[in-house]
């Protein structure tokens, strides 16, 4: 089953850490975050001082959703706990739980603040940067750019319903009235000024219910 996992999406941020976070890519992230575990810091910003550049078409990214994704990012950023909680979708939490005794995974929503966190690190080359802007287009137009015949959102949720089984998409469905899978491409500055590249179109699948928009992982 985790070959098959990890043969897709590779350039998924949050499927990164989920399958991180139930040991199927035990080899990078996890390790790192293990060894940086003793330093973890969790801290309190204040989301009124992001002031991300924000890059999207409200044709087809709604407004809720470019801000939940800049939020979310704002949040692991800055180690903001509760911030990102309020960022994840429900479902998704209450299915994370259910992992908790997993043969192997560590599973909880303060150990995927820490693994996404690490995961910018790594990224960034420096624990020292600064996000200054995001990017974000809907990932199936990179998939007709390509002349790649995929349902992209489909396939997301393919490795989440293998993860979690079939009642997590019958649950999601019922509590949500659009999905959307969104590239993101994240730029930053490290310590010294010099822009750097953080993200390059990595997917985030993002929930609407209503008036309100989370993220899943």
């Amino acid at each position: 089953m985790h070959t098959r996992i990890r043969s897709v999406l590779t350039g998924g941020f949050t499927i990164g850490v989920l399958l991180s976070l139930c040991g199927c890519d035990r080899d990078t992230t996890s390790s790192q975050t293990s060894s940086s575990a003793d330093s973890y810091t969790v801290t309190e910003s204040d989301p009124a001082a992001m002031d991300y550049t924000l890059t999207y078409d409200s044709e087809t990214i709604p407004a809720g959703a470019a801000q939940a994704i800049a939020q979310y990012f704002y949040a692991i950023e800055t180690q903001n706990y509760d911030l990102y909680v309020q960022q994840i979708n429900e479902v998704y939490q209450t299915y994370l739980s259910s992992l908790s005794e997993t043969d192997g995974a560590r599973v909880s929503l303060e150990t995927g603040l820490e693994q996404c966190h690490q995961m910018l690190v790594s990224y960034a080359g420096t624990d020292d940067f600064t996000i200054t802007a995001l990017e974000m287009i809907p990932a199936q137009s990179l998939a007709e750019e390509a002349g790649v015949d995929e349902d992209f959102v489909e396939t997301y949720m393919d490795v989440f319903v293998e993860l979690f089984g079939e009642s997590f998409a019958t649950d999601l469905e019922a509590q949500s009235d659009a999905l959307y899978d969104i590239a993101v491409t994240m730029q930053g500055v490290d310590a010294d000024g010099n822009e750097i590249t953080l993200l390059e179109e990595s997917e985030i699948m993002v929930v609407c219910s209503g008036e309100t928009y989370t993220i899943l992982g």
